[in-house]
């Protein structure tokens, strides 16, 4: 079952969907980042830069966990359906938890 996963995955699809996890995580931590209007002093001068870079790393996680959640077939619709639902709960996870990391000891306090 393993190999045959292995055969199923493809390397420019499994990239595509790292690449949009991590731009959809950059543009809302970038959106909330922007929000911020006056920075409390504590947090530091460049207390931006952990969120805008692990947030979607993080994410880029989530979204490539998704693609491999994504590449196992199932002959019943019902799984298939529920397969569609952990890839958005997987990927929704991932970006929660990076967002939870990176504005640890900042925005999310």
């Amino acid at each position: 079952m393993l190999m045959k996963l292995f055969e199923q995955i493809q390397s420019k699809n499994f990239f595509i969907a790292l690449t949009l996890g991590f731009a959809i995580a950059f543009v809302l931590v970038t959106a909330l980042i922007l929000s911020v209007n006056n920075p409390n002093p504590v947090w530091g001068k460049n207390w931006f830069v952990r969120p805008i870079l692990l947030t979607p790393v993080i994410a880029a996680t989530g979204a490539g966990v998704s693609y491999l959640i994504s590449t196992i077939s199932f002959r019943n619709q019902l799984f298939n359906l529920f397969k569609i639902l952990l890839c958005l709960l997987a990927y929704i996870f991932f970006l929660w938890i990076g967002t939870v990391i990176g504005f640890n000891g900042t925005l999310w306090n």
